[in-house]
């Protein structure tokens, strides 16, 4: 591959955050050049980005793009953005009709038909003039036709799989017309299809920013589309076609639609400027005219029905009604655009001063894989996921059956996980007047940094260190009460202020880049250690800007540790690094988007890399857990069959049905057991046997990454609980307090457990070296528990002692040890004495119940 070709896939990577080796997988499914990718990214979906601040829907992008490699790059940026709107338009709508029956799919389909249908001589623009009518004219055909359950994709159908045509749709709804109040509208746009579809488009003429805004900023408004989270298991698992979004995810799109209209006035009555104009706007102005008078109509037919119904239904649907013809008469699919990147940006500034003065909704991330949906500046955003299938350039999104629930399918088809209000972070508006008191606080929680926790201190002063052992520190920040979950409060809030950049008037030179931060850190609390008063122009708030800009950085890495933990114990199925990337994204977009470009770029690119830490170490703990309980089950099968009576007959049965592992990853083999790790047959010859020969199949399964040595000890553990019952132990005696005369044959728990912990506590032997369970007991599952203690004579003790005299026993000695009756358990296996003995049976007073064990 080209270095170019390679320079850009690594440049959209790190753009766009979808790995290269996806986009790349993306171009061999699609058969698409890797260039044509880059240019769809410039040209396309960066300015996207750049104005809704979300990855656009690239996967569905990139199957128009392949539909259309005939054309230039520029024709395609003028007919994406179109397209698109028109299905923004259709979402926005509220109905079922339009977006149900994998209504996506269908257009999708529809698109790449037309696409197959174009003529050699035909001109570019008129390909999608012409799609936009014939879509239009299919739209009203499916509203007029009388079937309950028909749809937009049930209408294309024929259309996309060749057993029909547009004519042929039309002719099927102008027959059902007959004398509706809405049928003379109807009637006037279909039979002007032919025309309008015909004529070519004038050329376009140039918007400016403001334009461009105008007519597209608004789409980023309280956006609820799915974000980016294509994993490389997804795409190698992905459905065959694009599949419906599902109705719940429609609607945040179609707030979203709503929300494009933004503040621009439109007109509610039904005339959408008839008759003016070039023939494709008199027809697009006769189609919002028709769909206009359909949706009133059957607002009237519902009231009527439903005089009797309350008022919060009326008005719920007069709601209804009232987004639908907002919906329509914003529907402008000829000023649809993409933005040049300066005016991408402008637009975004303006977005993020509308969000600032009102309220900021939660976004929803998928709980697994998805993709980001942002149409384009005149659109809106689109509820879907989008994935490409190897083999097909088919997609599919949200809501279709991909896959079940553990065979790698998307996890938002289960749900969806809400950003929670706690870990939205957003900059909080300081004016002037408060300058010198926030300087001050910053000051002290800076102080109070460095004694809560060294690696926040340390990740503050090099946001880009390397963390050596991520695991560890995203478990302490989710602990409440540790040194460093106090660190990282104390780093959000000061990275809250920063918008304080804004206000300082420090002269430049003041500030430089090749300074010591330590040093520009501590002079900085230091300087604030006198309470004195600060204004903009003050020389001592130099540091701060950079301060808030480590701060924020810092928080990127923290943040992401942080949701890489939660989504591993809270979210399992649906960890992955796009989808934790997304969600510590979305709740720190408010800040990272004031932060040093470069700074917070190394802070990105390494918490990227300690999520693939944490992430390689979560899918290998896993594996891990997967292979214990095979174990586990493995064992107790051949216990339960009386395959661990003898050493031959374990190994009869290990032939016949030998152990195996599920979901094991090539790699490089581990070489032999070691020999340390081969147990001696101290818990009997059938016992050695078993570890034997669990640990050499597990150690052909495990890599390095496992931590093999740490493992084996764990399936020794599940071994020691399996083959408790069956193990063969050597005997201790010791003598019991209550019968001194009689030795008992007992072990130490620790040689049971393995859990030196239990050293002091014992459980009695039968003759044979098993472990004497009191058969006629409740489930036979129970057995005596003993704890060695020293005797030391008391009262109670001396009348004890006159006791066996008088009966002839053996007296007990003071400062010798002997066995004392704790109590009666089915449980063996506890981490500690005190959890072993509160497991034993209890008395009426509430202790553990002493038996007679004599």
């Amino acid at each position: 591959m080209s270095k170019r070709i390679t320079d850009g896939l690594s440049r959209l990577q790190n753009q766009s955050r979808i790995p290269a080796t996806t986009w790349r997988h993306w171009c061999n499914l699609l058969d698409l050049d890797p260039v044509d990718a880059v240019d769809v990214w410039e040209g396309i979906c960066h300015p996207i980005m750049v104005a809704t601040r979300k990855v656009p829907e690239v996967p569905y992008i990139l199957q128009m793009r392949a539909a259309r490699l005939e054309l230039d790059i520029f024709d395609f940026k003028e007919e994406v953005p179109k397209v698109l709107h028109i299905t923004a338009f259709l979402y926005a709508l509220k109905d079922e009709r339009m977006t149900g029956g994998k209504a996506r799919s269908a257009l999708l389909k529809f698109y790449r038909k037309s696409a197959l249908q174009i003529p050699p001589d035909q001109p570019p623009g008129l390909f999608v003039q012409k799609f936009i009518v014939d879509l239009c004219a299919v739209v009203l055909v499916a509203k007029v036709l009388p079937a309950a359950n028909i749809t937009l994709a049930s209408v294309l159908k024929p259309v996309v799989e060749g057993h029909g045509n547009i004519e042929q749709i039309i002719g099927l709804g102008l027959k059902v017309l007959a004398d509706k109040p809405y049928a003379d509208k109807v009637r006037q746009c279909l039979e002007d299809r032919e025309n309008a579809a015909n004529n070519p488009l004038p050329e376009p003429d140039e918007l400016s920013a403001e334009d461009a805004e105008g007519d597209g900023d608004d789409s980023d408004d309280g956006d609820d589309g799915d974000d980016y989270g294509e994993t490389e298991e997804a795409v190698a698992d992905t459905a065959d076609e694009y599949a419906a979004s599902p109705a719940e995810d429609a609607e945040d799109a179609e707030d979203d639609y709503e929300s494009d209209a933004g503040e621009e006035e439109y007109d509610d009555g039904d005339d959408y400027g008839e008759v003016e104009g070039d023939s494709l706007e008199v027809y697009l102005a006769r189609f919002k005219n028709a769909l206009h008078a359909i949706y009133e109509t059957e607002a009237e037919v519902e009231s009527e029905v439903g005089e009797e119904e309350d008022e919060a239904l009326s008005e719920k649907r007069a709601a209804q009604l009232a987004a639908r013809l907002k919906a329509i008469a914003m529907f402008k699919p000829l000023q649809a655009m993409i933005p040049s990147d300066e005016e991408a940006a402008l637009i975004a500034q303006r977005a993020e001063a509308k969000r600032n003065r009102g309220t900021v909704r939660k976004p929803v991330l998928a709980a697994g894989p998805s993709a980001g949906g942002g149409a384009v500046a005149a659109g809106g955003d689109m509820p879907m996921v989008a994935v490409i299938k190897g083999g097909t350039g088919k997609s599919a999104a949200r809501g279709e059956e991909v896959a079940k629930p553990g065979e790698r399918a998307h996890g938002d088809v289960e749900g969806s996980v809400d950003v929670a209000a706690n870990d939205m972070v957003e900059p909080e508006d300081v004016s002037l007047p408060e300058l010198s008191d926030k300087a001050h606080e910053i000051g002290q929680l800076l102080a109070a940094l460095e004694p809560n926790d060294q690696q926040a201190w340390g990740l503050l002063i090099d946001p880009h260190a390397h963390i050596p052992s991520p695991w560890a520190l995203a478990r302490q920040i989710c602990s409440v009460g540790t040194g460093l979950e106090k660190a990282y409060a104390d780093i959000k809030q000061i990275a809250r202020y920063m918008k304080l950049k804004d206000l300082l008037n420090t002269s430049n030179h003041t500030v430089r880049r090749d300074r010591n931060f330590a040093i520009e850190l501590r002079t900085f609390i230091n300087s604030l250690n006198n309470h004195r008063k600060f204004d903009s122009n003050s020389p001592q708030l130099a540091p701060l800007g950079r301060i808030l800009d480590h701060a924020a950085a810092a928080l990127v890495r923290l943040e992401a540790l942080k949701t890489n933990f939660n989504f591993s114990t809270e979210y399992p199925d649906s960890y992955n690094r796009e989808t934790v990337t997304l969600y510590y994204e979305e709740a720190l977009r408010g800040l990272t988007d004031l932060v040093d470009v470069e700074l917070r770029g190394q802070a990105r690119e390494k918490a990227d890399a300690d999520s693939d830490v944490l992430l390689a170490a979560f899918r290998a703990e896993q594996f891990v857990e997967k292979l214990l309980q095979t174990v586990r089950t493995y064992m107790t099968a051949m216990r339960d069959k009386g395959a661990t009576k003898s050493v031959a007959e374990f190994n009869i049965a290990t032939i016949v049905e030998p152990i195996e592992f599920e979901d094991v990853e090539e790699g490089t083999p581990l070489g032999p057991v070691p020999d340390d790790l081969l147990v001696a047959d101290d818990m009997g010859e059938v016992f050695a046997a078993a570890c034997a020969y669990v640990l050499e199949k597990s150690w052909q399964v495990m890599q390095e990454v496992h931590q093999p040595l740490a493992v084996a000890e764990r399936i020794i553990d599940v071994l020691r609980e399996v083959l408790v019952v069956s193990a063969v132990f050597t005997p201790e005696m010791w003598r019991h307090e209550e019968n001194s005369s009689l030795g008992l044959a007992v072990v130490s728990l620790d040689k049971v457990t393995g859990n030196q912990t239990l050293q002091e506590l014992y459980v009695r032997l039968r003759s044979s070296g098993e472990l004497a369970f009191i058969e006629g007991f409740e489930d036979g599952n129970f057995i005596d528990l003993f704890e060695i203690r020293e005797y030391k004579p008391s009262r109670v003790h001396a009348a004890v002692k006159k006791e066996q005299e008088d009966e002839g026993t053996e007296p007990l000695q003071t400062g010798h040890k002997y066995l004392y009756t704790v109590g009666r358990t089915d449980k063996l296996f506890a981490k500690t004495p005190n959890d072993l003995i509160s497991g034993c049976i209890r008395a009426e007073g509430g202790g553990p119940k002493v038996f007679n064990v004599f």
